[in-house]
């Protein structure tokens, strides 16, 4: 995308078009165009696109760069991902303009693939606890009682487990590295905020009810 900007940025309105972009003006944003005037090949033909074409490269190829060195650690390549951004963003030259504009935002992109590791852990989890209670009429309470390797991905140590009466809830103590009890967002009242209330990743049975 950053390369087919660069390449019909006269097509879109040039550099002028993308300055509501910067300053948060929806009425400034580039207008649609004509398909049958894009460049769809080839390197762009003036100097300024081509300076911001070199930008944007040099920022995926150091987003490149990042996802070698941290491979396997999705949270320290958001991280380090977010301050490439941030980087970016705090650069106000003009060949930089697009750079600034098209860069991603990688907040939270690392803890969404931890979240999607420790749901299928705790519902992995909660499944063989089943069985375990379909054959023995109990439920195991304690980790140690039931096969595998059950280690929570956002801090390291073994997920959460609370047995109660007719009940069991395995968990992980979620982004924030706090046990809050094993409360899931789906239990948070109506109208909770991102920030503001503090939750688990949890599999329950019976299924937790709605507030």
């Amino acid at each position: 995308m950053s390369v087919a900007t660069c390449r019909n940025l006269k097509a879109m309105g040039g550099i002028e078009s993308f300055k509501g972009d910067l300053s948060g003006d929806p009425d400034s944003a580039p207008q649609p165009i004509d398909p049958s005037k894009l460049q769809r090949t080839g390197l762009p033909s003036d100097a300024i696109s081509r300076g911001m074409m070199d930008r944007c490269l040099r920022f995926w190829v150091g987003a490149h760069n990042l996802t070698e060195v941290d491979k396997g650690d999705p949270q320290r390549l958001s991280k380090d991902l977010d301050r490439l951004s941030e980087k970016y963003s705090n650069i106000h030259s003009t060949s930089d303009i697009l750079a600034t504009v098209l860069t991603p935002v990688y907040s939270q992109a690392g803890d969404a693939v931890v979240k999607l590791k420790a749901t299928r852990l705790v519902t992995k989890a909660l499944v063989l606890a089943m069985v375990i209670h379909t054959k023995t009429g109990k439920f195991p309470t304690s980790l140690s009682q039931i096969p595998g390797e059950w280690k929570d991905p956002f801090n390291g140590q073994p997920l959460q487990l609370k047995v109660s009466e007719g009940g069991i809830r395995i968990y992980s103590v979620g982004p924030d590295g706090q046990d809050d009890g094993g409360v899931t967002t789906e239990e948070l009242p109506k109208g909770w905020r991102a920030g503001t209330s503090r939750w688990d990743i949890a599999a329950a049975y019976p299924m937790p009810k709605k507030p």
